[in-house]
């Protein structure tokens, strides 16, 4: 049954109009099932009208047969479309009830198909073939045959019932009859995308064990197309249970009748086929099944079908990098324009993704406007193909070197993909891991079946995942899943294997990292391999940049003239104000930042593509590496902070200390209390307290409790003989000032940080970066404005000496006229920088954590992993602001957590980092007599640790100490340097090694 297009409009009024009236109908003597309404409503579909297709089928399920108050098997087709709906809509979740609602719907009329008066007589041969279904040739000499449309049913299900073996029992009549051939065909479409959607979870589904039964059996009729239907239902009904090994070869046995002729079947068995190559990476076989798949599909008017089958079609052409089949798709596509819309417009993005592969751009252009148009008009709701127009046409940007609008179309597909609260998530595997935590909790998985699922659907893809899906994976790598990574990780715990538990502490740290970053990571990993010596890739990584390379030889080039451009200029002198730079410094600037630009364009092409380069960055955890590279004194404390409990772990060079902590809201409220009761976070009195650094401060037996509460025994004992204690702190730990906790309960208990050195790692995989060689430093910057006194003079005269600490250092006022020519100069030039004035990492998001280098030109954290992708190789950073000073209402510790992760992945060594920024001379102090440890050849946690001892020595006057907040600024009250708040915030990122 066909419509022109031009008949959609009167079709969709046609059908509210039979829903609106649903409740009239009667059922006569004399019909035909599905009624003419399901028919209309799936040219609707076809057209991509999916809101008045789903209309139409709730029409036609309203009016379906019932046997008692039990629906009959010819609202199997309505269901099942509506599923297609949803899911053409992304709501997996709705699709998947509608589909399973249908596959009931078979079991519990098991004999419907004896039921038919089905002749054996030989088909005959379509002898009116459709025209112009000549875009491909066949793999094989077939004939199409003619199914009958409608077949007489032996009963009248108006007066049936079902005995209690499962009979239909009714008095014969032979006054129905049904479409036998479509009911199959939506069961097979039903089974075929429980398959997509349930992935690992369809084996374990209450339907797949019936319905492995059912299909199992074989029909009484002797009809050669019904055993070949079914032999089709019966693979793909295997599919989803523990059989799916046999499912192909039933699936390759029913594509044909008798070997020889195509049917209504053979469109779906050749897709299910092709999809199981291709997952497997034989793209080739996949081709040649798919090819066959249109050219059925197109001849039977299958239209959904065929547009799905042009989509993967593309796909494994691209991955295959089959350009040859450019011209056959542009054929097809232009075929469907008049008969399927969704068809059209499946042909066309995919062909259009295929030609950029190519390097057709202009074609690519032509076909990403036809799809704009179609996908424009008012009436069509496809998400899926908008956001695979929409991620095309990124890809179209970046060849064209427009990044902005690239990132623009890419943002809009992901946006798609990630669905809505309404919706859901498009993503598959994002569904498959909700599902499977909901499952869980409902108590319909065991615990073991729950893990191996969550295994599969949030391991990091595969090369092959890439190739096949690169959208899905990108929707999927940048959807928030911590939920399911934290269960997987109590999985791990509850059966106590220390290296798995760390290994996912560990990928729960990163996650949290990825899911913040542009592409999650994979951007990055595209700078960082191209950026790199080779011998220092591995060889996994090394093989995928090398066939980038051979895809992209032009990336090559520019990604070498980069690094010599870089080299050059880093070799000049380094002026500051933009007249001071040479001409041929300027000329060569100039140039690295428009390599950067394109260099930056093909990297996103990279990111985005069906490449197999994976994410490289802040690498998984190894603990025999990590042990291998402690030494006797040092210790690896690790938290991971779930929404349930708090996961920690201690790690020497020959003992591991593994705990749990269930008691959250209690180190949430001592954390709080501990901040209040050193004066952070409230209104201070007008006059410093003494006791506050007395040893009956009431803050002493917070950090007692916390550190109780936090470290067990026996990790305390591994940390006492540490001289030094490397932290891995997740979520609200990082504002937890482990500097400040005690070494015991007596009351002449030091502090952790008065008989060690402490430093700081964003994830347990990256500790290993704090045994980095020092760098040389040759250059420092220091940024400076005047917030750490009230008189102007005395701040001028504090930063100079700053600057005179340090060989080679220069001086940026935020308040001088004439600043360094960007931002990137100064992250290109500078191997070390410091930054005397407040960094405001309060506002939240990537983009407003930044480092002032002037009132308009904001450096960006985020931007540290850009290109040119040189980084300072030592930040000192005092006046850093964050959630910590609004106690209370603590955040989740991403305003010191993704800057320490920007500036280690960038390839700063080391940084001295403040949880709340302090100011006023103590800071300045603390800040000059660090960067003199540094030039002294110190490691950057012991050149903090000497600097914060001296401080204790001191005394200062509150009046010049603004985190103590004395209401009268002309007070002459004194305080020791011992007070907690202008020494406790200070934390050391990363660290370096002693030179031996």
């Amino acid at each position: 049954m066909r419509f022109p297009v031009k008949c959609y409009r009167f079709v969709g009024w046609c059908l509210l109009a039979l829903a609106a009236s649903s409740d009239l109908y009667a059922q006569p003597a004399l019909s035909e099932l599905p009624r003419a309404e399901y028919y209309l409503a799936r040219e609707l579909l076809h057209a991509g009208r999916t809101r008045e297709a789903m209309a139409g089928f709730e029409a036609a399920r309203s009016v379906a047969r019932k046997i008692g108050q039990e629906r009959w098997i010819d609202s199997i087709p309505p269901l099942v479309m509506l599923g297609e709906c949803f899911y053409q809509q992304g709501n997996l979740a709705l699709a998947l009830e509608h589909y399973d609602a249908a596959l009931l719907l078979a079991l519990a009329n098991p004999n419907w198909i004896d039921e038919l008066n089905v002749g054996v007589e030989q088909l005959p041969p379509l002898d009116n073939p459709i025209k112009g279904i000549n875009w491909f040739a066949k793999s094989q000499a077939t004939i199409p045959v003619i199914i009958p449309e409608a077949i007489q049913i032996s009963i009248d299900p108006t007066q049936a019932t079902i005995n209690p073996i499962g009979d239909v029992v009714a008095p014969v009549s032979l006054v129905t009859r049904l479409d036998a051939m479509e009911v199959m065909r939506a069961l097979g479409v039903a089974m075929y995308r429980r398959w997509q959607v349930l992935g690992p979870l369809a084996e374990y589904s209450p339907l797949a064990d019936p319905l492995g039964k059912y299909f199992d059996r074989n029909p009484r009729q002797q009809a050669p197309w019904v055993n070949s239907a079914w032999i089709v239902l019966r693979g793909l009904s295997q599919l989803s249970s523990n059989a799916r090994v046999d499912a192909p070869k039933q699936l390759r046995s029913g594509v044909l009748i008798n070997a020889k002729f195509e049917y209504f079947m053979t469109p779906l068995a050749l897709l299910a086929l092709a999809e199981i190559d291709a997952r497997e990476g034989k793209y080739q076989s996949s081709i040649t099944a798919l090819q066959d798949a249109t050219l059925v599909a197109a001849q039977y008017e299958q239209y959904s079908l065929l547009a799905e089958a042009f989509t993967e079609l593309s796909s494994s052409a691209t991955a295959s990098q089959r350009i040859d089949l450019l011209d056959a798709l542009q054929q097809a596509a232009t075929w469907c324009t008049k008969r399927s819309l969704s068809a059209h417009l499946a042909a066309l993005i995919g062909t259009a993704e295929l030609s950029i592969y190519a390097g057709k751009l202009p074609t690519a252009d032509l076909l990403l406007k036809q799809a704009a148009i179609g996908l424009r008009l008012r009436e069509v709701e496809l998400p899926r193909l908008q956001a695979q127009a929409a991620y095309v046409a990124a890809m179209q940007a970046f060849s064209q070197d427009r990044r902005v609008i690239g990132q623009n179309n890419l943002s809009t597909a992901l946006k798609l993909m990630h669905g809505s609260v309404e919706t859901g998530s498009v993503a598959v595997r994002v569904f498959q891991a909700q599902l499977t935590l909901n499952r869980f909790a409902d108590g319909a998985l065991t615990g073991r079946v729950a893990e191996q699922i969550l295994t599969q659907v949030i391991a990091e893809p595969t090369p092959r995942d890439w190739q096949n899906e690169p959208l899905e994976m990108l929707a999927t790598i940048t959807t928030s899943s911590l939920p399911a990574y934290e269960r997987h990780l109590d999985f791990a715990a509850s059966r106590g294997e220390p290296e798995e538990i760390l290994l996912r502490m560990d990928r729960l740290q990163r996650q949290r990292f990825f899911e913040a970053l542009p592409l999650a990571g994979r951007l990055f990993a595209w700078r960082h391999a191209s950026m790199s010596d080779p011998q220092s890739l591995p060889p996994d990584i090394l093989q995928a940049l090398q066939r980038g390379f051979q895809r992209s030889p032009q990336m090559q080039a520019l990604a070498q003239q980069h690094q010599d451009l870089v080299e050059i200029l880093n070799n000049g002198p380094l002026p500051l104000e933009e007249k001071l730079l040479s001409a041929d410094a300027k000329k060569d600037f100039a140039q690295l930042i428009d390599q950067s630009e394109r260099l930056e364009n093909l990297f996103n092409l990279q990111s985005i593509s069906r490449s197999t380069l994976g994410r490289y960055l802040l690498p998984p955890v190894n603990l025999a590496m990590i042990q291998r590279t402690l030494s006797s004194d040092d210790v690896v404390l690790c938290f991971v902070v779930t929404s349930r409990q708090i996961y920690g772990a201690a790690i020497s060079a020959d003992a591991i200390e593994l705990w749990q902590v269930d008691q959250l809201e209690a180190v949430r409220n001592k954390l709080n209390q501990l901040l209040s009761e050193i004066g952070l976070g409230r209104q201070p009195a007008s006059r410093v307290s003494l006791p506050v650094t007395g040893p009956n401060a009431a803050w002493r037996k917070a950090s007692q409790e916390l550190r109780g509460i936090l470290v067990p025994a026996a990790a305390q004992q591994l940390i006492a003989k540490s001289r030094r204690l490397i932290v891995a702190p997740s979520a609200q730990l990082w504002y937890v000032p482990f500097e400040l906790l005690l070494e015991h309960n007596g009351a002449n208990a030091q502090s952790w940080i008065g008989t060690r050195s402490i430093a700081y790692a964003p994830t347990l995989g990256s500790v290993t970066k704090a045994f980095s060689a020092k760098p040389v430093v040759r250059e420092t910057v220091g940024i400076a404005s005047g917030i750490f006194s009230v008189d102007k003079a005395i701040n001028e005269q504090q930063i100079d000496l700053l600057v005179a600490a340090v060989p080679n250092s220069h001086k940026v006022t935020l308040n001088a006229r004439t600043n360094v020519p960007s931002s990137q100069w100064l992250g290109l030039r500078a191997d070390q920088i410091w930054v005397a004035n407040e960094i405001d990492n309060t506002r939240g998001g990537w983009d407003a954590l930044f480092l002032p280098v002037s009132s308009n030109r904001p450096l960006l954290l985020g931007r540290m992993l850009e290109l040119p992708h040189v980084a300072p190789r030592q930040w000192l950073l005092p006046g850093v602001q964050t959630s910590v000073q609004a106690l209370p209402q603590l955040l989740d510790g991403n305003d010191i957590f993704l800057p320490a992760c920007a500036m280690l992945t960038s390839g700063t060594r080391s940084a001295i980092f403040s949880r709340w920024s302090v100011g006023g001379m103590s800071s300045q102090r603390l800040l000059q007599r660090s960067l003199e440890e540094l030039s002294n050849n110190e490691t950057t946690s012991d050149a903090l640790r000497r600097s914060i001892l001296a401080l204790w020595t001191e005394e200062f006057s509150t009046a010049g100490e603004p985190i103590l907040g004395s209401s009268n600024r002309d007070a002459t009250d004194l305080t020791s340097g011992r007070h907690p708040l202008l020494w406790s915030g200070y934390m050391c990122i990363g660290d370096t090694v002693q030179p031996k």
